[in-house]
């Protein structure tokens, strides 16, 4: 709302901002997507595009980093799931990962692949809280 020109307002109880569920040390990130290609997917593909960019501002390795995330397909159901999802998206999005390289890229002992989100990552969300409010318009 900033960016567009709205004056905004936080309200926060505490001295700083995310204190509470915000001032979690670290949130995944990673996109959420349905293998149907709805608009909903194509949203969260832009929303997704738009928060990258906008973690550059944040020192990475300290405020964020993109190494990728790896969601482990646990039952021949969810395997399942992930192949229909890894046949929807780009590689570069999205891509399934058989044990042994899910093993290696973890580099811990793992029973399953899984779903690799070469793109994802983790960021701290008090910093991210932090450097949107810097904005002049709030």
């Amino acid at each position: 709302l900033a960016r567009r020109g709205w004056q905004v307002c936080l309200l926060e109880r505490h001295e700083r901002l995310a204190k509470e569920a915000s001032g979690n040390p670290q949130g995944v990130l990673y996109l959420k997507l349905s293998a149907h290609g709805t608009t909903l997917s194509q949203m969260i593909v832009s929303g997704f595009g738009y928060t990258r960019r906008l973690l550059e501002n944040l020192q990475r390795g300290r405020d964020w980093d993109d190494c990728g995330v790896l969601q482990l397909g646990f039952s021949a159901k969810e395997a399942e799931r992930q192949a229909q999802l890894a046949a929807a998206f780009p590689p570069a999005l999205v891509h399934l990962l058989g044990q042994p390289q899910a093993q290696v890229l973890a580099g811990i002992e793992l029973a399953h692949g899984g779903l690799f989100y070469p793109e994802g990552g983790w960021v701290h969300p008090p910093a991210l809280c932090r450097f949107q409010a810097l904005h002049p318009n709030v």
